[in-house]
């Protein structure tokens, strides 16, 4: 169940922080860096998603990450209690009557350092944008994540919504695929020898359909070099979705995947796409 923060900074003013959870949520279209001065530094650098991650349903936020099966709740209490708190002291007094909804999303290491910080969707106003990330970057560092968790990062997705109608808060009604990131990091793309060799990089795209049982089947590159191409196909097709749902029913959804090959390190990144464009 989604739940809301409200705070009451001035009067008549109903600004919302929304941390959304659940499988079901897409990550916002598009993708925009904030402006260097929002960012403290180098060291909140944006990056790419190496690839996309399951999403975990627990409390009032958006995991993107594997738990490992912890119980992250009482942690995320505490961690996003210092966000609100921030991002109210920051809230400008625009916001009275500013109407808007952005995400972020953030990294926070084994030691509480805040690291990998996007901005995925504006809310169209530097201001709003700019009072969300700093009441993020302001809370940095977090408390150490929880002692029995043996991974070394928790990645987060955070809603920030101003002065939000009623729709805007309302689960959507296809819950879209998400990828098991368990299965997809033991099965990675790996950079095949023969376009080492030849000095091939760049982009493949891919298409399939993940089924009701969350198999991918029916996949085929679309774009790009034919042994990058296979390379990309062999890893894909060994992943796992849990599958999308309709009425509380799984369903078939189509997916589009695009893998980046770089010579640079022998790097390979993969993103998977609903229909509709839609990061996954």
């Amino acid at each position: 169940m989604n739940r809301a923060y409200r705070c009451e900074p001035r009067s008549g003013l109903a600004i919302l922080l929304m941390l959304f959870a659940g499988a079901e949520l897409v990550i916002a279209q598009s993708t925009h860096q904030l402006p260097p001065s929002l960012s403290p530094g180098e060291s909140i650098k944006a990056a790419a998603h190496a690839a996309v991650v399951a999403r975990t349903r627990t409390g009032p936020v958006d995991i993107l990450s594997d738990t490992q099966g912890i119980d992250f709740g009482p942690y995320l209490q505490a961690a996003l209690a210092k966000v609100r708190q921030n991002w109210y002291r920051l809230i400008p007094a625009s916001a009275e009557m500013a109407k808007g909804k952005l995400a972020i999303e953030f990294t926070i290491l084994k030691n509480g350092q805040l690291s990998d910080m996007k901005l995925v969707a504006s809310a169209g106003d530097t201001s709003l944008d700019r009072a969300a990330w700093g009441g993020i970057t302001a809370s940095n560092p977090f408390p150490a994540l929880p002692t029995d968790f043996e991974g070394d990062h928790l990645t987060l997705l955070c809603r920030f919504y101003y002065n939000p109608d009623s729709t805007d808060l309302t689960e959507p009604a296809i819950k879209h695929a998400v990828l098991i990131q368990k299965l997809a990091d033991s099965n990675p793309p790996k950079y095949p020898k023969e376009a080492l060799d030849a000095k091939i990089e760049g982009l493949v795209r891919l298409e399939g359909m993940v089924g009701a049982n969350g198999e991918i089947k029916g996949l085929k590159v679309i774009e790009g070099d034919k042994d990058l191409g296979a390379a990309a196909t062999g890893a894909v097709s060994k992943w796992r979705f849990h599958p999308a749902k309709k009425n509380g029913q799984h369903i078939e959804e189509p997916v589009h995947i695009n893998v980046v090959f770089r010579l640079d390190g022998e790097r390979v990144r993969a993103q998977v796409f609903n229909v509709a464009g839609e990061l996954k």
